[in-house]
């Protein structure tokens, strides 16, 4: 009789640990999901290190165009002034 019921809880027990087994594998499986969409937000999303990475190649860009147009404008100023000044010794 003790044979039996220590085979019963024997049992019982592989039972309960298969099942926590079970349970640490889903959950395993859930987070492991969860960090692959969140993840693959973070790499190819709206907010991607791929696009960061392309807006700072576009700012970069647009401070270069900046600091031409800023030359390009002190050259036209400096002619404005030129031919304003002409204009004046003319009258």
């Amino acid at each position: 009789m003790s044979e039996e019921l220590l085979k019963g809880y024997d049992e019982h027990a592989r039972r309960g640990q298969r099942l926590r087994q079970a349970g640490v594998l889903a959950l395993a499986a859930f987070v492991t999901i969860m960090l692959g969409i969140y993840f693959g937000g973070v790499f190819f999303g709206a907010r991607s290190l791929e696009v960061m990475l392309a807006l700072q190649g576009k700012k970069e860009q647009l401070k270069s165009d900046i600091e031409q147009l800023k030359q390009e404008n002190a050259a036209l100023q400096k002619k404005y002034f030129e031919l304003k000044m002409l204009f004046e010794a003319a009258k």
